[in-house]
């Protein structure tokens, strides 16, 4: 859908209003780094649903508090692991209690083969989607690829 002085679609304005959200699992590819971009505004200048408790983005830190809930969780990723049943990309140096995200082998392989290994988050300030969970420590189990993202340094 499309305003009718607009040549982007009407969800990038809502987007960067913050008055809507992506969900990356349904981002449609045409659209999907405009309308990251339109929403890292928002979230950026702190637009209505950005500041709700409910719905701000938690910082791997804080992770713990949006347990239960799917969130946006936003940090820089120190170090990642490929164990046999999981990778795990690690926010902080202690492992049992740190932020911590969890990719299964074939997805991990998907986005290996995909130009987007897991160690190429290492150092990176990322944002992921998901189910916040307790796992040694709040984690979110990635669903697809999409559901992360590097953030621009220029935050």
């Amino acid at each position: 859908m499309f305003a009718d002085s607009d040549t982007a679609p009407i969800q990038v304005r809502l987007l960067r209003e913050g008055q809507l959200y992506v969900v990356p699992d349904w981002l449609p590819p045409a659209y999907a780094a405009e309308f990251q971009a339109a929403q890292l505004t928002a979230q950026r200048r702190g637009r209505p649903l950005w500041r709700r408790d409910s719905t701000r983005v938690l910082y791997a830190d804080e992770a713990g508090i949006g347990e239960g809930a799917l969130r946006f969780v936003r940090g820089r990723v120190l170090y990642s692991y490929e164990g046999r049943d999981w990778t795990y990309l690690n926010f902080d140096s202690d492992w049992q209690d740190d932020f911590t995200i969890m990719i299964k082998p074939g997805l991990a392989r998907r986005m290996a083969e995909a130009g987007r290994p897991a160690d190429g988050f290492e150092g990176r300030k990322v944002e992921v989607y998901g189910l916040v969970h307790n796992e040694n420590g709040p984690a979110v189990e990635l669903t697809s690829g999409a559901a992360i993202r590097i953030i621009p340094e220029t935050e």
